[in-house]
Order: structure tokens, then sequence, then C-alpha cells
């Protein structure tokens, strides 16, 4: 839901002021690379090296998501797309926390 939230953001503010769409595209990237580290995870579960790698990068590409929508909601011309960062901030959350629970159950 978190991933599939932050590609919807994105989507929406694509209409908006300059640096709003490029840091629309950003997310973007950073949603489907967060997905991509996601799958590699579990593909490679049996390799505890690979799997702690893909980990930490799934956690910084998160991150990276996280003060994006941050940044959004700060420069956000409107109201309406203020809280769509923050409501897209709390959707990855929840993504966030139960991606980690399942890793937390793998280790």
């Amino acid at each position: 839901m978190g991933i599939t939230f932050t590609k919807d953001t994105a989507q929406k503010n694509l209409g908006h002021g300059r640096s709003t769409r490029k840091q629309c595209r950003r997310n973007s990237a950073a949603g489907i690379a967060s997905a991509a580290f996601e799958k590699d995870i579990f593909i490679n579960i049996d390799s505890s090296d690979r799997v702690a790698a893909y980990q930490q990068s799934w956690t910084a590409t998160i991150e990276a998501i996280q003060a994006a929508f941050q940044a959004g909601s700060q420069i956000a011309d409107k109201d309406s797309l203020d809280a769509l960062y923050q409501q897209a901030g709390r959707a990855l959350q929840g993504y966030e926390e139960g991606f980690l629970s399942v890793y937390r159950q793998l280790n």
C-alpha cells in the first residue's frame, strides 16, 4: 500500500510546479527501487549477506522517500498537496512497519 501510495502521490503532483514535478519523479523512481530491493530480499533468502545488503538499501530508499515527503509537504503550494504528502507519509510508514515485521520473522 505504501509503495502504491508513493506512486499515486507522484502522479497527482506531476501537474504542479517544476520543483514538485522533479521531486515526484524521484519519489516514483525510489518507490520502484524499494520494491525491487524487497523482492531481492525474498529471492536471496538463503544468503544472509545479500539479504542484509538489500535490507540496508531498502531502508535507505524508504528513508529517502520519507524525507522527500517531508520536503514536499513544506514546499507544497496548496493545502491539498500538503495533506496528500502527509497522507502518503503515513501510508509509507505503515508499509515500512509491515515489511520490517516480516523481515524480522525471517531472521
